[in-house]
C-alpha cells in the first residue's frame, strides 16, 4: 500500500490535493473515512500537542471505496479553502481501511502548499 502525493493545486480560493492509492498486495483495501489536520513538528517533553482539523469542502473519498489487490493507481483529491502553515507545523492526510489496521497517512509541508500550481478549468 502506498499513498503518493500527486499535485497541489489552487483555484478561486480553494486548494485541491491530488493523491495517489497503489496496492500491491493479494488483499483488497477499502477506506472507511478520511481525516485530515494540520500537527505541530516538535513536542517537548510534558507539553501536548497541538492537532486541529480541517475539514475538506468536498473530496472523493467515501466509505466503501476500494482498492483492489494487485491493481494500479486510484486518484484520490481533497479540496479545502485555502490555507498555509508555519514551518513549526505540517499538514497529514489519514486513509483508515474499514475492518483492517492498515491506515495510510501523509505529511505534507507548508512549502509544498504554497507552491500550488493554478488550476486551469475549462469553461
Amino acid at each position: 500500500m502506498q499513498l503518493r502525493n500527486r499535485g497541489v493545486f489552487l483555484s478561486d480560493g480553494v486548494l485541491f490535493f491530488k493523491l495517489e492509492v497503489t496496492n500491491d498486495s493479494p488483499v483488497a483495501y477499502e477506506v472507511d473515512f478520511a481525516r485530515c489536520y494540520q500537527r505541530d513538528r516538535r513536542q517537548s517533553k510534558r507539553t501536548s500537542r497541538l492537532e486541529k482539523e480541517i475539514t475538506p469542502l468536498q473530496t472523493n473519498v467515501q466509505p466503501g471505496l476500494g482498492v483492489k489487490e494487485l491493481s494500479g493507481a486510484i486518484p484520490i483529491v481533497f479540496a479545502f479553502e485555502k490555507f498555509t502553515i508555519s514551518d513549526s507545523k505540517y499538514f497529514m492526510i489519514e486513509l483508515f481501511e474499514k475492518n483492517g489496521d492498515r491506515h495510510m497517512s501523509l505529511k505534507i509541508k507548508g512549502t509544498d502548499i504554497l507552491k500550488a500550481r493554478p488550476l486551469l478549468l475549462a469553461r
